[in-house]
């Protein structure tokens, strides 16, 4: 429910993406029927989440570069409310003759937009201002870019126009009631202007809180908390409320499938080609969710072999957190990162393989689960229980790091 009240509550234009989050929700409030507290609140949000849904938010819905995997199986309802709004959006009375050719001209944009085709299969679908990637990406659909840059500025709430009325409030106030209308428009606008400058003088022009409502709603929507914790793993795990990373378990193992996601050399299966493999958004999807926010000490940052000893300073270990998945010619998928708390946004490429697994096990600020040793062979399994037989833990135990 955070996650709709804070995109309700922000300034920038979130309309696009309130459709998106509600279809997010309804995954999380399931309806038991068991009279729970749990279940009287999942009644309760289905009973008033159709107050929200419209034919404007559905419409920039189908343009949001962030979920265009999803609108490709919009049902029929989605795709009216987009064509009403577009032919509103676009000017003034339609007559059938000119509105016929102009839908043609749109459907063909919308569909080379939501297929990933022509001039928009380059283009970054990652971007979180849905303003932004038109800027961008609109040169390849320029009716559809206009009525992207009608309806992504839009807030998905009255919140801000809320605002506006308490200033007035707070400015045309018992003392002051003799103020004409002229005058206090022009006073709204120069305190209004002044915020605005102030922001942009003290904080960076992208929005921080939209990037962590981004960040929590990719997160997978099964692994809130994961049923195996109680009250205090979750309190030794450092989980830390604002941030909400999620709590599934991370296998820090190359999964049965994974290597022939990473360069299709699967053992046992047929080898896949990169070309192949590189057109395959799932595999993608799918190394990103399980690697994303993941961090990892390299103890040997400037050593070319990988045997090196790691260093004996810890102080010069880096400390990096993987932030995408990104794709290297001749060598398939590897893991992009950055250093905790550096803000010189220096990026640095690693291979994922064992060595990478080693290192995201030697780091201490992973809040989400690590499953030692989750695929292992027979041999490794008898050694490693060998070795922890005097421990209270086990090969397959979950600990929280």
């Amino acid at each position: 429910m955070l996650l709709l009240i804070r995109l309700g509550d922000l300034k920038s234009g979130t309309l696009s993406k309130l459709r998106g989050t509600t279809d997010y929700l309804r995954t999380l409030f399931v309806q038991t029927g068991d009279g729970s507290l749990e279940d009287q609140i999942a009644d309760c949000f289905h009973a008033r989440v159709q107050d929200i849904e419209s034919d404007v938010a559905n419409a920039a819905y189908m343009i949001d570069p962030q979920f265009v995997g999803k609108s490709r199986d919009a049902p029929a309802q989605l795709m009216q409310s987009f064509w009403t709004v577009a032919k509103k959006t676009l000017g003034h009375e339609w007559t059938d003759e000119q509105w016929r050719p102009l839908r043609t001209s749109i459907a063909i944009e919308l569909q080379a937009f939501r297929m990933k085709s022509g001039g928009f299969a380059g283009e970054d679908y990652t971007m979180e201002s849905t303003c932004d990637f038109w800027g961008v990406a609109g040169c390849h659909a320029p009716i559809l870019k206009q009525i992207a840059y009608a309806l992504a500025p839009q807030p998905c709430s009255s919140s801000e126009a809320e605002r506006n009325w308490f200033e007035l409030k707070s400015n045309k106030t018992k003392t002051r009631n003799r103020l004409g209308k002229e005058t206090i428009e022009k006073m709204m606008f120069v305190r209004r202007f002044l915020r605005l400058e102030r922001k942009v003088l003290t904080t960076s022009l992208t929005d921080s809180t939209l990037k962590k409502w981004t960040k929590q709603l990719l997160q997978d929507a099964s692994a809130v908390i994961h049923p195996d914790l109680n009250a205090g793993d979750l309190a030794d795990g450092g989980n830390d409320a604002n941030d909400m990373q999620s709590l599934s378990v991370f296998n820090d193992s190359i999964e049965p499938g994974e290597q022939g996601k990473i360069n299709g050399r699967e053992p046992g299966q047929p080898r896949v080609t990169l070309t192949e493999l590189r057109k395959k958004k799932d595999v993608k999807c799918w190394l990103f969710e399980k690697y994303f926010n993941i961090t990892f000490v390299d103890k040997n940052p400037e050593a070319d072999d990988e045997d090196a000893p790691p260093l004996e300073d810890e102080t010069k270990w880096e400390h990096r957190r993987i932030q995408n998945i990104v794709w290297g010619r001749r060598v398939g998928w590897i893991a992009e990162s950055v250093i905790i708390d550096d803000d010189s946004g220096d990026v640095e490429t690693y291979f994922i393989d064992n060595v990478l697994l080693s290192m995201i096990r030697a780091s201490p600020y992973n809040s989400r689960q690590i499953k030692n040793k989750s695929v292992a062979t027979p041999e490794s399994t008898q050694s490693d229980s060998s070795d922890n037989s005097d421990s209270n833990s086990h090969p397959g135990d979950v600990a929280v790091v």
